[in-house]
C-alpha cells in the first residue's frame, strides 16, 4: 500500500510540476495530501452510491480536485467527533471543496457531475438548499450537455467503457432523474423544466425499484397540484375529473408491485411480533427484485400517497355542519376517504417502528420493543436509510394521524373503528424518525453515538418537520398550556458567510419542503404551516364551517 501511495504521489507531483512556473500557480488547497487520504481511508464517505469507491481510493492522487475534496468535506462533517473537529475546521473543508468545484465548472466529465451531486448532498444538510438546487441542476445540465441521456449500449463514443464505468454512469443518470422528480414533488425548483426520462437508460439492477419511486414522485406532485389548488366547491372537492384522474394514477401504480414488494401486514390482528418477522422473512427473501432499503421507502411512498389522495376529502368530516346535505349525498364516500387515509398512516407508522428498531446503532425505544415480545428484529439498516426525503413524508403520515385524532367527529371514527391508541403511539413513532433525521442532517452518523455531541446546534431541512409534529404530539396529549398563539413554522436558508466562512442564517421565513403542508388548518389553535396557499384555505374552511359552500 505504502509503494502504491507513493507511486501514485510521484505521478501526481509529475503532473502539476511538469513546468516550474505552472507549479507556483497550483492551489495548494487543491493539491492532494497524505492527511486526505489517510481521512477517507479510515472514515469513507462514498455511501451514496454514485461511484466506484475502491476504484476511486485506488487512484486517489490522481483524481480530480472537486471530487477528492467533496468526499473529504463529507467525512469530516459525518465524523466531525470520531475526528476531533471544531466546527470550524469542518466548514474548512466545506470551503475547499466549494472553491474546487466552482474553478471546474467549465470542465464537464462524470467525475465533476458526481462532486456536483454529492456537494449537493452536503449542502442540502446544511440547510443552505439555494445554494443546494443551484448545484442540481448545474449536474443536470452538465449529463445532459455530456449526452449522458443516452445508454452506453447504444453510444459509439462509449464503446469503450467497461461494464462497471457504464453502470457508473447510468447510476449518475438515474438518481438525478428520480431526484429531479422528488424535488418538484415538494416544490422546489419549478422553474427548472428539463426532462430526463428512464426509460431510454438501462436500469441498474440495485436501482430496480426506481421507476416506481418516480412514478409515485410524479403522483405526488400532480397530488400537490391538484389539492393546492382552493376547489370551486365541496363537489369538486369530493369529485372532480383531476381527482379520478388521481385514483386512476395511483391504482395503476399499485398494480405495478410485485408480490411482496410493499411491507403491509398480512393480518392486522395478529401481535406485532408475528407481523415484524414476516417483514423481516420479505427483507431477506433473494426473489426480490427490490433491495431491502428500497423496499422499506416503496412501502413509505405509497401508503404516504393514499394519505396525500385522501386527506383534503377527510378535513371535510370536520369542517361540514353537523346536518349538511353533503353527508346525505356523499357520505359513503367521505367514510372511505377517512378509513382509507387513516389506514395508510398506521401502516406506514407500523413500517416506520420497524425500520427503526431494524437499524443499526439506534438507541433502543423500551416501550416499542416490549411490543414486539420476545422476537429480536434483527438489525439490517444503517444510518444512510434514513434522509430528508423520509422526512418530508412523514409529515403527511403524521398530519393524517393527528388530524383523525384531534378533529374528526367520533361519529365517523366509530363507523371504521379506528384505534385511538395504535394511532397516538404510531404519531409518537413518527415524531422519534424525524428527530432522528434532523439530527442526523445535522451532525452526520456521529450522533447515534454514546459521546456528547459538541456540534453547535442550527436548522435543517427537518427543523420546521419536527417542530410541527412535536406541537401535534402535545396536542393529541392534551397537555396543558402546549398552546401557542399564531406561530408560523417556517425554514430557514443557510448560506457560508463571506466575512469569517461560517455559515450562517440569510433566511427565516421560506415555505418548508413538504409534499402539501396543512392545507389550512391548525395545531392548537394557533401553529400554522408557511405556503403560499394556506391563508386561502384558511378562508375556505370557514367558509364550509358556516354553511356556505
Amino acid at each position: 500500500m505504502l509503494q502504491k501511495i507513493i507511486h501514485l504521489t510521484t505521478s501526481a507531483n509529475m503532473e502539476l510540476n511538469y513546468n516550474e512556473k505552472d507549479a507556483r500557480l497550483v492551489d495548494p488547497d487543491l493539491v492532494p495530501s497524505y492527511k486526505d487520504y489517510a481521512l477517507l481511508v479510515a472514515h469513507p464517505a462514498g455511501n451514496g452510491g454514485f461511484i466506484d469507491w475502491d476504484a476511486f481510493m485506488e487512484n486517489f492522487f490522481l483524481e480530480p480536485p472537486p471530487l477528492r475534496l467533496v468526499f473529504c468535506a463529507h467525512s469530516a462533517q459525518m465524523y466531525q467527533s470520531d475526528l476531533n473537529l471544531s466546527e470550524m475546521e469542518v466548514l474548512a473543508y466545506y470551503r475547499r471543496a466549494r472553491k474546487a468545484v466552482q474553478q471546474n465548472l467549465d470542465k464537464p466529465s462524470l467525475r465533476m457531475v458526481q462532486a456536483l451531486l454529492y456537494l449537493m448532498l452536503l449542502a442540502d444538510d446544511n440547510g443552505e438548499s439555494d445554494f443546494a438546487d443551484m448545484v442540481f441542476e448545474a449536474a443536470v445540465r452538465m449529463i445532459l450537455k455530456l449526452r449522458m441521456d443516452v445508454d452506453p449500449d447504444v453510444s459509439d463514443a462509449l464503446s469503450n467503457l467497461s461494464e462497471s464505468q457504464k453502470d457508473e454512469q447510468r447510476i449518475i443518470y438515474c438518481y438525478c432523474a428520480y431526484m429531479l422528480k422528488n424535488k418538484r414533488a415538494v416544490g422546489k425548483i419549478p422553474h427548472f423544466r428539463v426532462q430526463m426520462p428512464l426509460s431510454q437508460i438501462k436500469m441498474p439492477h440495485h436501482m430496480a425499484a426506481l421507476p416506481i419511486l418516480s412514478e409515485l414522485c410524479s403522483f405526488f406532485a400532480d397530488c400537490r397540484e391538484v389539492h393546492t389548488a382552493i376547489p370551486d366547491s365541496v363537489d369538486s372537492l369530493i369529485r372532480s375529473p383531476k381527482l379520478l384522474q388521481l385514483h386512476v394514477q395511483i391504482a395503476s401504480i399499485f398494480c405495478s408491485f410485485k408480490p411482496d414488494e410493499i411491507l403491509m401486514p398480512s393480518d392486522e390482528k395478529k401481535p406485532l411480533a408475528h407481523i415484524f418477522k414476516d417483514f423481516s422473512e420479505r427483507l431477506s427473501r433473494k426473489v426480490l427484485m427490490i433491495d431491502k432499503n428500497n423496499l422499506v421507502f416503496a412501502s413509505h411512498e405509497y401508503f404516504t400517497a393514499i394519505c396525500l389522495l385522501h386527506r383534503p376529502r377527510m378535513y371535510l368530516l370536520a369542517h361540514l355542519p353537523p346536518n349538511s346535505p353533503i353527508f346525505q349525498m356523499y357520505g359513503q364516500e367521505l367514510e372511505t376517504s377517512l378509513l382509507e387515509a387513516t389506514n395508510a398512516a398506521q401502516h406506514a407508522a407500523l413500517v416506520s417502528t420497524f425500520q427503526w428498531l431494524a437499524t443499526k446503532g439506534l438507541p433502543p425505544n423500551e416501550a416499542w420493543i416490549q411490543t414486539v415480545g420476545s422476537f429480536e428484529v434483527p438489525q439490517v439498516f444503517s444510518a444512510w436509510s434514513w434522509d430528508w426525503a423520509d422526512g418530508m413524508r412523514f409529515l403527511e403520515v403524521a398530519t393524517t394521524l393527528w388530524f383523525a385524532l384531534c378533529r374528526v367527529p367520533a361519529v365517523w371514527l366509530n363507523r371504521i373503528q379506528f384505534d385511538r391508541v395504535a394511532a397516538q403511539q404510531g404519531l409518537g413513532v413518527i415524531l422519534e424518525c424525524c428527530k432522528t433525521v434532523d439530527e442526523g442532517l445535522r451532525t452526520g452518523v456521529d450522533y447515534m453515538s454514546s459521546k456528547e455531541s459538541e456540534v453547535r446546534w442550527r436548522p435543517t431541512l427537518m427543523t420546521p418537520v419536527v417542530q410541527c409534529i412535536t406541537q401535534m404530539v402535545l396536542e393529541v396529549a392534551g397537555v396543558a398550556g402546549a398552546s401557542v398563539n399564531s406561530v408560523e413554522v417556517a425554514m430557514s436558508v443557510m448560506s457560508i458567510s463571506d466575512q469569517d466562512g461560517d455559515l450562517e442564517t440569510i433566511r427565516t421565513g421560506d415555505t418548508p419542503l413538504a409534499l402539501m403542508g396543512l392545507l389550512g388548518v391548525e395545531i392548537m389553535g394557533g401553529v400554522r404551516w408557511r405556503a403560499p396557499y394556506e391563508e386561502a384555505w384558511r378562508r375556505y374552511w370557514i367558509e364550509v364551517q358556516n354553511g356556505r359552500y
